[in-house]
């Protein structure tokens, strides 16, 4: 191999590094089809080892029960599409890291249908063991 083509291969794999990672970097910890709002003392993540999705409790609170919905987003509104069933729970407070794990089938179903009906799947309502309600304000 010639110096030229040499350094020709050289270039382009180098070329071939940044740009990959550059996207992973633009990329990094985006899953875009939740979507945390705001004031929410619960947060929806991927696990850390990627396979399912978690709902943490990021109160000082027991929760007691929580509900999903698909919503939707247009400029900096926010409004709920489709409200699921309220789900039981009996999540400790953050200081005792409570989480609520779905396994890689929901995960799967949640992830498509927001993908293929351009929506995301958010927490919106959450009740805690002292009779509290924390409620997403539907349209804000």
């Amino acid at each position: 191999m010639t110096a030229s083509k040499l350094l020709t291969l050289t270039v382009f794999l180098i070329c071939t590094v940044l740009v990959c990672q550059g996207y992973q970097e633009a990329n990094k910890g985006k899953e875009s089809f939740w979507l945390n709002l705001p004031d929410c003392p619960m947060t929806i993540r991927l696990s850390s080892n990627k396979r399912h999705m978690e709902i943490s409790n990021d109160s000082s609170k027991k929760i007691i029960g929580y509900q999903l919905a698909y919503v939707v987003v247009k400029g900096t509104a926010t409004s709920i599409l489709m409200k699921m069933d309220p789900e039981k729970a009996d999540l400790a407070s953050r200081d005792n890291h409570g989480a609520w794990i779905y396994a890689y089938d929901d995960y799967g179903k949640f992830k498509s249908h927001c993908e293929q009906n351009n929506v995301k799947l958010s927490v919106i309502r959450v009740s805690f063991a002292d009779g509290t309600i924390w409620e997403f304000a539907n349209g804000i």
